[in-house]
């Protein structure tokens, strides 16, 4: 599937498989997007906009210049997943895998990150401090120059494996 300079409002495509898809200047507004498979696609200048990302698999995929604004991306699956100039805000991220994915210009904006898995990503540059999380997944090592605020401190605390008395 390839498409270009296109909008689709208010689709819903639910559990189909659409690998290897193609999309440059495209907006998905108010669409569904929950356990789609876009496994090893490619979105170049695109904008997903109160979109419901539920569980939707962007595994192996290229993102640039591509923005998530006010999506439920919760589960969503960005394993191995390459970006350059991308930016996610007020969107929620819960519980989704960011696993060995490539960053690259990337934002988090006010975004609620609970559990979620960025082991093997490099957040070197990354600034969390205006995002929401209780615990995430990720290794030390991969945290050298992360922006956070003085509140998420007691996360990476813990993640180091001290106590605080």
């Amino acid at each position: 599937m390839s498409l270009e300079r296109t909008v689709f409002r208010n689709v819903t495509i639910l559990e189909s498989s659409l690998e290897q898809a193609e999309c440059t200047d495209v907006i998905f507004e108010k669409c569904d997007f929950s356990n789609v498979h876009f496994v090893g696609s490619f979105f170049h200048r695109v904008i997903f906009r109160n979109c419901k990302l539920i569980g939707t698999d962007f595994s192996d995929s290229r993102l640039q210049h591509a923005q998530f604004l006010d999506c439920i991306g919760d589960y969503a699956n960005f394993r191995f997943a390459k970006f350059k100039q991308a930016r996610f805000e007020d969107c929620s991220l819960k519980g989704s895998d960011y696993c060995g994915a490539a960053v690259h210009n990337f934002e988090w904006n006010r975004c609620n990150l609970d559990r979620v898995n960025l082991s093997q990503v490099k957040l070197n540059g990354v600034d969390l401090s205006d995002c929401h999380f209780d615990s995430l997944i990720v290794n030390p090592e991969d945290l050298v120059g992360c922006k956070i605020a003085a509140h998420q401190a007691m996360v990476f605390v813990g993640l180091l494996g001290m106590v605080v008395e």
